[in-house]
């Protein structure tokens, strides 16, 4: 999913539609399944004309969509955290960046929009955040890894459902796509990829996380 930008334009009681204002760019989170940890990285906000600062950054997790809890804080300078040893299961990831001066807008504003002094990630993925399930992340086997020539990946998938699988670097920027899997194994060749450490993604009936290390 890309990190899109947005115009506002404004329409008043006679109809007439304002000019369109300058781009902005949200906070878009991704996560990642590691070895026993979570990775989170995010998008830095833009505006058209600058990248907007914050103080700092808040790492929401929580069991359920509507019962995120903050359980850590990073210096606005950062765009990633790790988290080590979370719960087994569903999770739901946030992150929320706090401005410098607070902002106090009127009008008929978004129910879930939340406070003015913290920007938000995610917020129409489901509402609150972005979800991981960290049990899928045993279920995804891949071997041998680090490899130099080719690995093959190996998840559950009995019943032979259709999956995409997708390569991304550690920007989120898209490798490789490959679709049409319905194998329970598929062997990934190097090719053209340089060395270094590579997300996998499996889209299908469920979803499966993991990394490749190329040498």
């Amino acid at each position: 999913m890309p990190a899109y930008q947005y115009k506002l334009s404004s329409i008043d009681s006679c109809g007439v539609e304002s000019e369109l204002s300058n781009y902005h760019r949200t906070l878009l989170l991704s996560v990642s399944l590691g070895i026993g940890t979570i990775n989170l990285s995010w998008t830095a906000y833009e505006y058209e004309g600058g990248e907007f600062t914050f103080d700092r950054f808040y790492i929401h997790r929580g069991l359920f969509v509507d019962s995120l809890q903050v359980i850590d804080s990073i210096s606005g300078n950062y765009n990633n955290y790790v988290d080590d040893n979370p719960p087994e299961g569903l999770l739901y990831y946030q992150i929320s960046g706090l401005i410098p001066e607070p902002c106090n807008p009127s009008g008929n504003l978004k129910s879930n929009s939340g406070t003015y002094y913290l920007i938000r990630s995610n917020i129409e993925d489901n509402g609150q955040g972005t979800w991981i399930d960290k049990k899928l992340s045993h279920e995804l086997k891949i071997y041998p890894n680090p490899f130099s020539d080719k690995t093959t990946i190996t998840f559950p998938n009995h019943y032979h459902t259709g999956y995409k699988l997708i390569l991304t670097d550690l920007t989120g920027k898209v490798i490789f796509i490959k679709d049409n899997l319905f194998e329970e194994n598929y062997e990934l060749s190097r090719e053209n990829l340089s060395e270094g450490l590579y997300l996998i993604e499996l889209r299908g009936k469920n979803i499966y996380r993991g990394k490749i290390i190329i040498e």
